[in-house]
């Protein structure tokens, strides 16, 4: 049975009433109340602490500092911000060197270090750069433009990303994720290479937010595990993080099984609704209902019911009615692929 903590004027009442109780008629008539006064919120503040106290014994509930005690204890260290990292395309004259430290710069003014010395070829050539800032805003789309900070001779002022991207940029991780992530660990007892230990050595990785293993992925003695980033504007990874992912399980998994690291491929699911009241502003709830709903039903393979589409519209805010025209059925994805809000037409 919980315990409840009495608010100030209940303590306020009762500290007056036990000194008008128990003290001398004279004590009654002169400062009685406002020493009642002064100890009913001293015993205020002190059931305040006590239940302050009791807020930080458990990981779901304790502040920031006490769950930096906990991650540390479970070995789940918050995600800290990473730069953003990739190649960029630089021609010139060949035999020209951009130097290591050079600094381009993106429209917005973000800026990227050259990361390695490195000689212009025949035609354009990748120079590997990294943000200057962590961050997810160091991340940036194949073909965006950048301008050299100050000229280099032979080479010329503007580059180009290459088509893998600048990625795996990101902010520092969000206090409830890192914190779900925490009580995880309390729940998946390790078994020295279960489904559930591929999953959760995955998600040890900066930015991988969902994953899934796949056993005896190409045969006996196999293992597939498939992941994706949701902070990142393309949640498909890319070479560099599989190869990341990969490494990191290697580190920490048994000696046994050949293991296998892959990007799943995206089912984008079309809507089409008619929406009563048919508001701009009901249509973006609506939107954000189903993508809510994509990010806590979605799973890899996993076949969605044509039921959960009609109860996300169904609970947001300010519907009244609705029709739901597309899909007309349950969807069902491939074993590798995962289903993902593709848009919605509105009837």
């Amino acid at each position: 049975m919980p315990f409840d903590i009495p608010n100030l004027p209940t303590l306020l009442g009762r500290a007056e009433a036990d000194f008008e109780a128990l003290a001398a008629d004279s004590l009654r008539r002169s400062d009685a109340k406002v020493i009642a006064r002064v100890h009913g919120g001293a015993a205020y503040g002190l059931y305040g602490f006590l239940g302050h106290i009791a807020r930080q014994i458990l990981p779901d509930s304790c502040d920031e500092d006490v769950l930096r005690r906990w991650a540390a204890m479970r070995d789940v260290d918050r995600w800290a911000a990473v730069a953003a990292s990739g190649s960029i395309l630089v021609s010139g004259v060949p035999g020209a060197i951009v130097g290591k430290d050079r600094l381009w710069q993106r429209f917005d003014g973000q800026q990227y270090a050259v990361v390695a010395d490195t000689m212009i070829a025949d035609g354009p050539t990748l120079v590997p750069v990294r943000a200057m800032m962590p961050g997810a805003a160091g991340n940036t789309d194949p073909g965006v433009r950048l301008s050299l900070v100050s000229p280099v001779a032979g080479v010329l002022e503007q580059a180009e990303v290459d088509p893998d991207g600048l990625v795996s940029g990101l902010d520092l991780e969000p206090l409830n994720e890192w914190r779900t992530r925490v009580i995880e660990s309390f729940r998946v007892v390790p078994h020295g290479g279960s489904d559930e230990d591929y999953v959760m050595w995955a998600r040890q990785v900066p930015g991988v937010t969902r994953a899934w293993t796949k056993p005896n992925y190409m045969g006996p003695g196999t293992v597939g595990v498939f992941f994706v980033r949701d902070y990142d504007a393309n949640i498909l990874p890319g070479p560099a993080q599989i190869a990341e992912v990969y490494a990191h399980i290697e580190s920490v998994r048994p000696v046994t099984g050949e293991l296998y690291v892959l990007s799943p491929t995206l089912l984008q699911v079309h809507h089409r609704i008619e929406l009563r009241p048919d508001t701009e502003q009901l249509r973006l709830r609506v939107e954000g209902s189903l993508r809510n709903m994509y990010a806590r039903d979605a799973d890899l393979g996993e076949r969605i019911y044509w039921s959960h589409f009609g109860e996300a519209v169904s609970g947001t805010v300010g519907e009244v009615d609705h029709r739901i025209l597309e899909p007309l059925d349950d969807v069902v994805p491939g074993p590798h692929e995962l289903p993902v809000f593709g848009g919605i037409e509105w009837a």
